[in-house]
């Protein structure tokens, strides 16, 4: 359960967490990226200057799907989460590998 979360300390998230995207960005989706030595995706979540790595994946979309799920568990209701519903008819934007 998530520790209860003064609202400073939410504008602070919420302000880094919505900041554009980087140019070049590997995925499509928030806290997960391609890594090419591999030929997998990875999760991860930045948290109180912590990362918590969630695990390595062969599909984009699961990756993403699992970073949702740790996100609300360990952030709280105002995490900012994937929309899958809207990246899933998206094409042609993969890395090249």
């Amino acid at each position: 359960m998530p520790k209860q979360i003064d609202a400073s300390e939410e504008q602070a998230y919420l302000a880094y967490a919505s900041r554009p995207r980087r140019p070049g960005a590997s995925s499509l989706y928030r806290g997960v990226s391609y890594r090419k030595s591999t030929g997998q995706w990875i999760a991860q979540l930045y948290w109180r200057g912590r990362r918590y790595f969630l695990g390595t994946y062969q599909d984009e979309r699961e990756a993403a799907e699992v970073y949702n799920k740790h996100a609300l568990q360990i952030i709280g209701p105002f995490a900012l989460v994937n929309d899958l519903t809207r990246a899933a008819g998206l094409d042609g934007q993969r890395p090249n590998a």
